[in-house]
């Protein structure tokens, strides 16, 4: 239906992946349960939107955990066991569209609409600077936050709190890039 727009329910698993990768970097005993809910959200997100599903979640795990110097911790996160849970979860829905369209259809779904789409843009193509104009108005309502977590970051925020404000500043960048590249 024209009416129906899936960015909504992208942004509802990515937040939620986000969440659960926040709560493994701050855990400090049993922490695999919500590395993996990380990768089911991130399928999740895929299977609503495409790998973006899955590419701007891990950018912003692994820039997170290098930012806040955590190499150990890049090696720990549960990489395999998570990432065979999102084949899992992802395969069979690829699966059965490839059995159902054929073959072409799905390197259509995957390549073009995705991947080329990325790399040479045909439909609503911009100058790379198209954001910069168009902020904030389109980044509401997360524009509203934006100010506030950098001046926090730069005067109010105890050292404590100050990982999970460049967490959040990093966030928006890596989007706000990905989206303008």
């Amino acid at each position: 239906a024209p009416w129906f727009c899936t960015d909504p329910l992208l942004v509802f698993f990515f937040v939620t992946a986000m969440a659960c990768a926040r709560l493994w970097m701050d855990a400090k005993g049993r922490r695999w349960p919500v590395g993996l809910g990380f990768f089911a959200c991130c399928a999740l997100a895929t299977l609503t939107k495409g790998p973006v599903g899955l590419v701007l979640p891990c950018a912003i795990v692994v820039g997170g955990l290098l930012l806040e110097g955590r190499w150990r911790d890049l090696w720990r996160f549960p990489w395999i066991p998570g990432g065979l849970l999102y084949v899992a979860l992802v395969a069979p829905w690829y699966v059965a569209y490839a059995m159902e369209a054929g073959q072409g259809k799905l390197s259509t779904v995957l390549l073009r609409e995705n991947i080329s789409r990325f790399l040479h843009a045909w439909n609503n193509v911009q100058p790379w600077y198209f954001y910069f104009g168009r902020f904030p108005l389109s980044f509401l309502p997360w524009a509203v936050f934006l100010p506030v977590t950098v001046w926090a970051l730069v005067r109010l925020a105890r050292p404590e709190e100050k990982p999970a404000l460049r967490w959040i500043a990093l966030w928006f960048v890596v989007v706000f890039v990905f989206f303008s590249a």
